[in-house]
């Protein structure tokens, strides 16, 4: 039987996304692909798990306003982090994972980023090749920690480490919670996109133009899943379209892997 789409839109894909976790709850919201078998993460479970960044993120001292970037492929934990990043109240931007150092060097340097999110010791090593040079750089979150058992600096925790920081920053302080959702506005700045030039977006330009969209009428949620390549910044109409497809609740195929 088919189950038409619900449009869950807020002033901010923050608050956006917490009403969509409202309405579907358990129902899976990403789905990977680990050994042959798909397995679903629900949209209660990706709140938790951007609870725990954000928490994590305000632990380390990020405040609202401040930017996080994030280089790596199509993963789960791409979604996660930028999710953590604008319950935070902060402001997201993605780094194509394809980047040389020098590029990450400036993209880093050119958004005043304070914490990144790097896939794995790929990722790692063009960070730590420039890191002397990024002033605002103070914190480095590692995905996948595969080949950097061995590996101790004090800028650097796997994102299972930094989840727990946040986790236990969490306990008993839903206030902070609620303080950092409700920290930005319609007219904040919401994510960065730097390409040849940076283009900064306001979160009522955002939600104004995925409100806009007409292809609601067109889902049918009990047949439909999203492939996902990462919301890399490639274009806005590409962002854009990502981000109705998340909020009309489309279940989401992570396809790297």
């Amino acid at each position: 039987m088919a189950r038409p789409a619900v449009l869950t839109v807020a002033d901010t894909i923050a608050r956006s996304f917490l009403k969509s976790v409202e309405v579907r709850g358990d129902r899976p919201a990403i789905r990977e692909k680990k050994f042959g078998i798909w397995q679903p993460t629900s949209w209660r479970e990706w709140l938790q798990i951007s609870k725990d960044i954000a928490f994590g993120l305000h632990a380390s001292g990020f405040r609202p306003g401040e930017v996080a970037s994030i280089i790596a492929n199509a993963v789960p934990e791409w979604v996660y982090a930028d999710m953590g990043i604008l319950c935070a109240g902060g402001v997201s931007s993605g780094i194509y994972p394809t980047d040389s150092s020098v590029q990450v060097e400036y993209l880093i340097n050119d958004s005043s980023t304070k914490v990144i999110f790097a896939e794995d010791e790929e990722q790692l090593d063009k960070i730590l090749s420039c890191r002397s040079r990024c002033p605002t750089l103070q914190k480095i979150v590692v995905f996948d920690m595969e080949g950097l058992s061995a590996f101790s600096d004090p800028m650097l925790l796997s994102l299972d480490e930094f989840m727990a920081l946040g986790r236990n920053a969490s306990q008993g302080n839903e206030a902070q919670w609620d303080a950092m959702v409700g920290s930005r506005g319609a007219d904040d700045l919401a994510i960065l996109f730097l390409l040849n030039l940076g283009i900064w977006i306001r979160w009522v330009s955002l939600l104004r133009q995925i409100r806009g969209h007409t292809r609601l009428e067109l889902f049918d949620l009990s047949l439909m899943t999203l492939g996902f390549f990462g919301l890399l910044r490639l274009s806005l109409d590409w962002a854009l379209d990502c981000w109705f497809e998340f909020l009309a609740g489309l279940e989401v195929d992570m396809r790297i892997k």
